[in-house]
């Protein structure tokens, strides 16, 4: 009689990988979790994996923080698989909750908050719940101190979004200025992301420490069409940002005078000697002014192009990308530009086959001769 092999098992890797396609997938969030929670019922050995896939990103408004919370006192041992918090607060009662959710963790690289007290809630409390890399905050502040509190116990953050409001009196506070320009430069922050209310902030902050040595900045104008601040904050990051982002909002309207205000951006961003990257997130309604500041920049050190273009049904609007494609490709705006990089995104229900076509249509019209010139193009949709 022979005796019975055992039975060969996949390499644990191999499983993992398996399982992390279930987060990676573009699947809906509801999907993604049934996956994942089939999946921890297979086998012992698929369940840490799963917890982690599962319990990896949360986000928590008013009516989650609650069941959060008692989630993690009956069971602290999920705390440790928590890599990503966002948390929404517009009450204050919950302020407690808070404090008991961030005890029971420890691994969080990304964490977000959004209040909506006068101020933010106490950062003591809170800065045990891991070495995070990534700090959003975006509230109310009554004093620059409270910025500063946050700063220093994430010392890791090098990826920050701020978007926050509060008095013009703060900024007549020298005292307090000083001390958060130098909170922000011993963090050597890589990317910050403001929206145009606190860019007048960070200007102020830059001036004072133009060696924090920030590389990227991305910010969001106020709906007017004002340009905000930039011909400031621009040069005061000119010594060290290599990447400019710009994010324009639906309801965003271009300036009155567009050339005026174009001529002297293409001169602020000119003052920028490291500038090597440019990026863009709009909706098919600016186009036409996207395209127009390109014609404007002359003999720009840009290297990378990225444009982000929100669409809701009908492509056709996308069509009007030729004017884009038409400014990038004049050598005298952009003498040594590389890489082009162009993302449509769309409802799920858009005709996806008129999309595909539209996108390949502009590539071989419009963007043909830029490739024969070895510029790297590359055109995606997001549906």
């Amino acid at each position: 009689m022979e005796r019975a092999t055992p039975r060969e098992k996949l390499p644990p890797e191999l499983t993992d990988m398996v399982i992390d396609q279930f987060y990676l997938s573009d699947e809906s969030d509801g999907d993604m979790v049934r996956a994942l929670r089939t999946c921890s019922l297979v086998c012992r050995a698929w369940l840490p994996r799963c917890r982690a896939m599962l319990f990896r990103s949360i986000a928590a408004d008013d009516a989650f923080m609650e069941p959060l919370e008692r989630l993690l006192r009956d069971s602290p041992h999920l705390g440790q698989y928590v890599k990503e918090l966002e948390l929404i607060m517009s009450k204050n009662k919950h302020v407690a909750l808070l404090y008991s959710i961030a005890g029971h963790l420890g691994a969080v690289v990304k964490f977000g908050l959004t209040w909506r007290a006068p101020s933010p809630p106490r950062v003591r409390s809170l800065s045990s719940i891991g070495h995070v890399s990534t700090l959003c905050l975006d509230g109310n502040i009554s004093s620059l101190l409270e910025l500063v509190e946050y700063f220093e116990a994430f010392p890791k953050s090098n990826n920050i979004t701020i978007d926050l409001n509060f008095t013009n009196a703060l900024m007549d506070d020298n005292a307090a200025l000083h001390t958060l320009a130098d909170a922000l430069c011993k963090l050597h922050p890589e990317r910050i992301q403001v929206a145009d209310s606190t860019a007048v902030l960070l200007t102020a902050c830059l001036r004072l420490r133009p060696d924090t040595g920030v590389r990227e900045i991305d910010c969001v104008p106020l709906e007017d069409g004002r340009w905000g601040c930039l011909d400031e904050l621009l040069p005061a990051a000119a010594s060290s940002m290599q990447t400019f982002g710009f994010a324009i909002t639906a309801g965003w309207d271009s300036p009155k005078d567009v050339v005026e205000d174009l001529y002297k951006l293409n001169a602020t961003l000119r003052t920028c000697s490291e500038l090597r990257r440019l990026s863009f997130y709009i909706h098919t309604a600016h186009i036409g002014f996207i395209a127009e500041l390109f014609s404007h920049l002359i003999e720009s050190q840009v290297r990378s192009v990225e444009v982000v273009v929100d669409f809701e049904v009908n492509p056709i609007p996308l069509l009007d990308i030729k004017y884009i494609a038409q400014a990038l490709d004049n050598k005298r705006s952009f003498p040594i530009l590389r890489d082009i990089r162009i993302l449509v995104r769309g409802y799920p229900d858009v005709d996806r086959w008129r999309l595909i076509a539209i996108l390949q249509g502009l590539r071989s019209t419009f963007f043909s001769a830029m490739e024969a010139r070895g510029i790297s193009v590359l055109l995606e949709h997001e549906i």
